[in-house]
């Protein structure tokens, strides 16, 4: 063999080897780097995920206050989720799980804030019904109320942290109180349906959130985060096993190599050196062809630019030849020392070039370069002679950094969404050198409109507008399309007369999606000139997209929450919190412009027939256009807010003179009176109004709202369909009787009032066969009280009726108390008409006559004063004989004499029993006319075969003169005065007979014989 083939077959062998060699190296070479990456991502987000988990878990505990942090950590997870590689199999399982997460909290966070506010609305509900209860003695159904409270807010603090309670349970525990409350009177039941509504919303969100937090708390992350890594675990020792294999072979062919070498050195010496001189051409040829490479001649302190520097970085030089110092003059001052810092080290002590820094371009523009430079020759001593790099222009990706820097540092919990979307797009257009940005949202009426949340126009923020996007480059952009025109936009869509206003060239937009991947709006970017639109642009651009969504949706979530913090929920007109803010811009406007303020107290006429007739539906429905009736009748400084129920408040400021709230609240009243048309039912309501006027700094809202309450009611008294000035002269006699209300209801409650029995005597016979239960007040100060003191007081007061079922409650309690000790006596206790008239009397008094069923219902009577049935004395008449009759209790006519029409009321009244007033028989003695009325009372009286018991009998010749008329039975001092129950068993045992009275029956009986 020759030795031009012998060297060629060496020279390929040798080559061949080399090959090998190099691919076995670069195969045994493990990125642990990468796996440790991969490794350290999974981790992180399984992490990451159970901090968010956790967090929301916080929140829903009371142990965090606001939901930043859940937000943080939220975007994290979704950060962390970005970077798992969708389209790996063994990532899919846990990319599915974290998404699943992420729902899931957005659906949590949605339900936690409806179930705080239901929170809040049950226990108002109670505490409202809880008083209507106390306001009639109810004391069981305020058990029951209370009850149910702890349960419902015991399951609602549970169910929220996964502790699931019986809810069949409560649910049978609220339908039996709805079935109790349905029964009752209106003023109960409302407010008894309202808590039970508010109960089964409250229910309803707490089992909701129950199966959210399951659903959260179940996930599979760290059984997916564990197979993930098991996987990557079995590829690692795959891959150690394989690298293992090749670094084998690769000993093996280099043992080979250096054999050949070593034998065949000496004859392949002129190849070597041929090939060396060759490697040298072909780096001078790489040189020449990159052209972005740079060179320093260290000695003669020159630098060699490529061509590149002319297009890529810009620079102005015809020669590409600069010295240093000339270079460094270019660089940006903030980088000018630290650069020419570190070229000093790397041309004296041969450390690597690595830097990025600004340098002017041929336009005196700033362009970020990255250069990468390392010596490639030293002299005989080791000094550095030459330097040769890389410089890459990287303007487009710090432009892009700063943008996600700018935007990171825009903080959301300290800014508004509109601030930040207009941060996102003043800095993105800045950035790319664009005329125009846009962020708009898709209207939720019309998909195919948008309305601008952020215009950037030059150099300035423009007014938001509204636009069609048929015709336009972004007309799919619901479809999720993305819409890139980098040149000649209009020629593409010459209907979009936009962009032919704007003289638009160029345009470039992206979809945003909210959490349930749907596309809500755009980002657009909008220039005069064509658009690069490079890889790094689209995919920031998306980014972008992602926080703009997140934004729009914190903005809803935050407007959404305002709505209830400061509007009704059915009307949608400023409730009491907002009122309260408007009410002290009003009043400090009419301060500094001295004119009045009107706080006007709206309450509607017979609307409770229209809802009990026709229901909540019709009922608010009905509110809604009143609502907007009084919106209409006002100025647009006015403001109309609603209380509850169909109690609304009006503030009119600026006024100058009473008269002109007055004719304002004329126009108010007019308008409101007009007929409805509510779901084809013509419906009619009026409204009282009470107003109030202020001009004084210091006048508060409650105090202000309470006095057009107060005059509300006088209009309503008046004859309602009316307005009414505010009394101060009456409001304060209110005040008193409120005053003295309250205290009467404290009483009641302490248990201060107690019962007296005054003893009822036949005078013919001397037996004890009864007594009346008068009311005493035990006063803590004042003593003992007697009921002429304070009965007037609540006359007419629901109060009256709770006093009124206490003293029958406590009279039955005291005659099975005396029974059980042997003493049976008829006991015979006053009723007041506004009692005796109340809707739940008889339930009342038949309920105390089943729990107390050892008293014989016969020995209970009603006293029943006559003038008092003088209003409607059918409807009296017509209860007193269901007392009668169905009930088995006696009734008495009390001060029998004194009324209107005495005989009348004789035949109309079922009573079995007359009293004949102590005002007759005081003058009895003395007074001929009083002597008449007697006698003519026991003459009616016996006419009509009724009992005759005569009041007042203080003096013997009173029983005797009375006995001598025919009447036998008696009551008063001259017999016993009113004792306490204690007492009265003591004074049986010690009575002894009027023996005059008594002897006095036998001598008429036998002068009669």
């Amino acid at each position: 063999m020759s030795n031009k083939k012998s060297s060629f077959l060496v020279v390929v062998l040798l080559l061949f080897l080399m090959l090998v060699s190099s691919w076995m190296y670069l195969n045994s070479q493990l990125d642990f780097q990468a796996h440790h990456e991969k490794v350290e991502s999974v981790n992180k987000l399984q992490q990451e995920s159970a901090r968010l988990l956790n967090d929301i878990l916080l929140v829903e505990s009371g142990n965090r206050n606001n939901l930043d942090k859940v937000a943080s950590s939220e975007q994290l997870v979704s950060a962390l989720l970005s970077e798992q590689d969708v389209n790996s199999d063994k990532n899919k399982a846990l990319v599915t799980e974290v998404a699943g997460l992420l729902s899931n909290i957005t659906r949590i966070k949605s339900s936690y804030a409806v179930f705080l506010n239901s929170v809040t609305y049950f226990p108002e509900s109670v505490s409202l019904l809880r008083q209507k209860l106390f306001e009639k003695d109810a004391t069981k159904l305020i058990q029951e109320v209370n009850s149910l409270e702890r349960i419902v807010l015991r399951y609602s603090a549970f169910g929220a942290a996964g502790k699931m309670e019986s809810v069949s349970r409560i649910t049978t525990k609220i339908e039996s109180l709805k079935r109790t409350f349905s029964a009752t009177e209106p003023s109960i039941r409302e407010p008894a349906l309202a808590m039970i509504r508010h109960a089964y919303v409250l229910l309803s969100h707490a089992e909701k959130l129950r199966k959210l937090n399951d659903d959260a708390l179940n996930n599979q992350i760290a059984v997916a985060s564990k197979q993930v890594l098991s996987v990557l675990g079995d590829e690692l020792n795959k891959a150690i096993m394989r690298t293992q294999n090749v670094k084998a072979g690769f000993y093996i062919s280099i043992f080979v190599l250096l054999f050949l070498s070593f034998i065949l050195w000496n004859r392949q010496r002129q190849v070597m050196q041929s090939l060396a001189e060759n490697t040298k051409s072909l780096s001078l040829a790489l040189k020449t062809t990159r052209q972005n490479q740079f060179s320093i001649d260290v000695e003669k302190r020159v630098i060699t630019l490529g061509k590149a520097y002319i297009k890529e970085l810009g620079s102005g030089s015809k020669e590409y030849h600069l010295s240093i110092e000339g270079w460094i003059a270019q660089l940006h001052p903030d980088e000018e020392k630290e650069v020419a810092s570190l070229l000093q080290a790397s041309l004296t002590t041969g450390v690597d070039f690595n830097i990025e820094y600004r340098w002017k371009g041929r336009d005196n523009s700033w362009i970020w370069v990255s250069s990468i430079g390392r010596i490639i020759e030293y002299d005989g001593g080791g000094k550095p002679l030459k330097m040769s790099g890389i410089s890459t222009n990287i303007t487009e990706r710090k432009a892009n950094e700063h943008v996600l820097r700018v935007i990171a540092e825009s903080n959301p919990a300290n800014a508004s969404a509109k601030d930040v979307l207009g941060t996102i797009i003043k800095e993105l257009a800045l950035a790319k050198n664009v005329k125009y940005a846009l962020i708009a949202k898709v209207n939720e009426a019309d998909s195919s409109m948008v309305d601008t949340l952020a215009v950037w126009a030059g150099n300035e923020f423009a007014d938001n507008f509204s636009y069609s996007l048929v015709g336009t480059p972004c007309q799919n952009i619901v479809d999720d399309g993305v819409c890139l025109y980098p040149d000649s936009v209009q020629e593409l869509f010459p209907d979009d007369h936009i962009l032919k206003e704007m003289e638009v060239v160029s345009y470039l937009g992206v979809p945003l999606k909210n959490n349930h991947n749907k596309v809500v709006g755009l980002l657009a970017l909008l220039d005069l000139a064509p658009i690069a639109a490079s890889t790094q642009w689209q995919s920031l651009m998306k980014s972008l997209a992602t926080r703009i969504a997140m934004e729009i949706d914190r903005a809803e979530a935050d407007y959404q929450l305002m709505q209830m913090a400061h509007y009704d929920v059915l009307t949608g007109l400023p409730n009491r919190a907002l009122l309260m803010d408007r009410f002290s811009q009003a009043q400090a406007h009419g301060a500094r412009k001295g004119t009045l303020l009107a706080v006007c107290f709206v309450d509607l006429d017979d609307f409770k027939p229209v809802n009990d007739e026709y229901g909540h539906e019709v009922g608010d429905e009905l509110l809604k256009e009143v609502a907007r009736r009084l919106l209409d009748s006002i100025r647009q400084e006015d403001t109309v807010s609603r209380l509850g129920g169909d109690e609304f408040v009006l503030l009119l400021s600026e006024l100058s003179a009473v008269e002109e709230c007055q004719l304002s609240l004329d126009r108010v009243i007019q308008t409101i009176s007009e007929p409805y048309h509510v779901f084809g039912l013509t419906l009619h309501v009026s409204a009282s109004i009470g107003f109030t006027l202020s001009g004084a700094l210091e006048d508060e809202l409650d105090s202000l709202i309470r006095q057009a309450d107060q005059a509300m009611y006088t209009a309503k008294i008046k004859g309602k369909n009316r307005h009414s000035r505010f009394n101060a002269e009456l409001d304060q006699l209110t005040t008193k009787k409120h005053i003295e209300l309250s205290e009467i209801r404290r009483a009641l409650m302490s248990e201060e009032f107690c019962l007296y029995y005054q003893p009822k005597v036949n005078m013919k016979t001397g037996e004890v066969y009864g007594a009346e239960a008068l009311i005493r007040w035990n006063h803590p100060e004042r003593g003992l009280i007697p009921p002429l003191s304070f009965l007037p007081i609540i006359d007419g007061d629901k109060l009256e009726v709770a006093v009124g079922d206490w003293v029958v409650s406590s009279a039955l309690r005291q005659m099975e108390a005396w029974k059980e000790a042997g003493i049976e006596l008829e006991v015979s206790v006053n009723i007041s008409p506004y009692h005796l008239l109340s809707r739940g009397f008889m339930d009342m008094l038949k309920s105390q006559l089943e729990c107390y069923a050892l008293i014989n219902p016969g020995k209970l009577q009603l006293e029943i004063v006559e003038s008092s049935v003088i209003g409607d004395i059918q409807k009296v008449s017509k209860i007193l004989q269901s007392v009668k009759d169905e009930l088995g209790v006696k009734i008495a006519l009390d001060d029998f004499g004194t009324g209107y029409s005495s005989l009348t009321h004789l035949r109309k009244i079922p009573a079995g029993t007359v009293k004949i007033d102590r005002a007759f028989i005081r003058d009895i003695l003395a007074d001929s006319n009083a002597l008449t009325i007697v006698k003519s009372v026991v003459g009616l009286a016996d006419s009509f075969s009724l009992d005759v018991i005569a009041e007042g009998v203080e003096f013997d010749e009173q029983g005797l003169k009375l006995l001598e008329i025919g009447c036998v039975n008696a009551q008063g001092y001259g017999i016993a005065k009113p004792m306490p129950a204690g007492d009265l068993p003591s004074w049986l045992e010690s009575y002894q007979p009027n023996l005059e009275w008594v002897n006095f029956s036998s001598l008429s009986l036998i002068s009669r014989l």
